[in-house]
């Protein structure tokens, strides 16, 4: 099983949405974490999803229409970006340049 790192990035992208759904409603935001640690594990597990573009790979969360966007360094996960998959890709493309 690979280690994952979740960058500083990448965390500030999930608080975002966490609280803009706790926003909403009370606990959504929770569910989006429940998700969001989904989507690790499934990672961790199984990393070799699609690759598109520079080594990048990118997995659709269950639920909610974002995307945990990383990349695979010897036997570490690299999480750069929590991502709406409605966003410009630009800005998470920037952390990898």
């Amino acid at each position: 099983m690979f280690r994952i790192k979740v960058s500083e990035f990448a965390l500030l992208d999930f608080e975002e949405a966490y609280y803009w759904y706790e926003e909403q409603r009370k606990g959504l935001g929770d569910d989006l974490g429940l998700c969001f640690d989904e989507g690790l594990e499934i990672i961790s597990r199984h990393p070799y999803f699609e690759e598109r573009e520079k080594e990048i790979r990118i997995l659709n969360i269950r639920r909610f229409p974002y995307q945990i966007i990383y990349r695979i360094t010897g036997e570490m996960i690299e999480v750069v970006a929590f991502f709406h998959g409605h966003r410009n890709p630009r800005v998470w493309q920037t952390r990898i340049e």
